[in-house]
């Protein structure tokens, strides 16, 4: 079998030993890693498909498993066993109600706070299962003034994909529905009208700052250097910044409109899936090889929280005394959103995989002043809509 993945070293490091633990359990299972890096994935995976090339198994991103759903490139994974899995995690891999993906960790967005950063400032952390946007305005206000010159309350989020979901859903509509964009430009321009009022409130960093930050290593970002005390990000990069920071970081729910935990209306993501493609040259022992990722205790010991939390709680339950700190931090976190969880919102479409890097872009444009919210609201959805076709 071929199995192809990206990641960095220790990705790669962690899923061989997974593989060659599969292999050693499942005598005349050979198994030909391929992992990449991200920059060339999808590229690569693409033309294999089009070549009727393509491995048997691989690592899929959300933003991509409608498209390859729909051109028919992935095999059913009903086989899968995926009765232990936690309520809200199974629903992610469906695409047209037929599962095609399996959840290889569970994530969600989060505000990250800096508590030393809080206690410097004379500040206490928020009461999150209450706050909204406009007690995160005035608490970085707050914050910024009480820290020393040069340092902020908060990271701008304007071109945070993860942010900028949740606000949408939090106006009542979708980021996509029935394969289309799901907004219209106004909810765009609120979001950035946001983004700019924060900025000029001194709440978060100038646009120059800002606009650095959003491609500097984590080690190197305003956050982790100490420069922002509260920054939104997804809920497994929990462990990277605990470590850049040398700090006991606190995990926030992102405010609501409303001032209550469902009126946040977040949901688990997928931090990645398995799929295996219809062009599997053994298309069974490929399904049990997925299951085996997620399923298996052995599998489960191995790959630990590196793709984020596993679904399947019964190898969550067999790998706590294996966990980090960092990795608890982040199972509690995504306990506490169980009971107040949003439903699982519609995967992007075809010809929206951009959709991070276009809200990035129109929103330095907005930072830097040279579009107002109002326009730079427009262009996106404009943008996006004809991206989508």
């Amino acid at each position: 079998m071929r199995v192809v993945w990206w990641g960095n070293d220790k990705r790669t490091e962690l899923t061989q030993e997974a593989l060659d633990s599969f292999s050693a359990s499942h005598p005349g299972a050979a198994i030909a890693p391929e992992p990449t890096e991200w920059g060339g994935y999808w590229d690569k995976l693409a033309t294999q498909v089009a070549a009727q090339d393509a491995p048997d198994l691989i690592q899929m991103d959300e933003k991509y498993l409608l498209e390859y759903a729909r051109r028919g490139a992935l095999a059913d994974l009903a086989a899968v066993d995926t009765t232990a899995f936690a309520p809200g995690t199974v629903e992610l891999g469906e695409a047209d109600g037929t599962l095609y993906a399996i959840n290889a960790g569970t994530i969600a967005p989060v505000l990250m706070a800096n508590p030393e950063l809080f206690d410097q400032a004379g500040v206490p952390l928020p009461d999150d299962a209450t706050w909204t946007w406009d007690d995160v305005k005035r608490l970085a206000i707050t914050l910024t003034t009480n820290l020393p010159a040069g340092s902020y309350g908060l990271t701008d989020f304007s071109g945070r994909d993860a942010a900028f979901r949740v606000w949408v859903r939090q106006n009542g509509v979708e980021t996509f529905t029935d394969g289309q964009l799901g907004f219209g430009p106004e909810v765009a321009a609120s979001f950035f009208a946001m983004a700019k009022d924060l900025m000029d409130s001194g709440a978060t960093p100038p646009a120059s700052q800002s606009t650095e930050d959003v491609s500097a290593p984590v080690a190197q970002r305003l956050f982790s250097t100490g420069l922002t005390a509260m920054a939104i990000y997804s809920s497994n990069q929990i462990t990277a910044f605990d470590a850049a920071t040398g700090k006991d970081l606190r995990l926030l729910r992102l405010p609501s409109r409303d001032g209550t935990p469902a009126g946040a209306r977040l949901a688990y993501q997928a931090s990645m899936y398995w799929c295996v493609m219809s062009q599997a040259k053994n298309p069974e022992r490929a399904v049990q090889l997925a299951s085996y990722l997620v399923n298996d205790e052995a599998a489960g010991r191995i790959l630990l929280t590196e793709r984020g939390v596993p679904a399947n709680t019964q190898v969550l339950a067999a790998i706590q005394n294996d966990l980090s700190a960092s990795d608890k931090k982040a199972i509690a976190y995504l306990d506490s959103l169980e009971p107040h969880l949003a439903p699982t919102p519609p995967l992007t479409p075809q010809g929206a995989s951009s959709f991070e890097d276009v809200l990035i872009r129109h929103g330095q444009d907005v930072l830097f002043g040279r579009a107002t919210p109002q326009a730079a609201g427009e262009s996106f959805v404009n943008e996006m809509r004809t991206a989508i076709g």
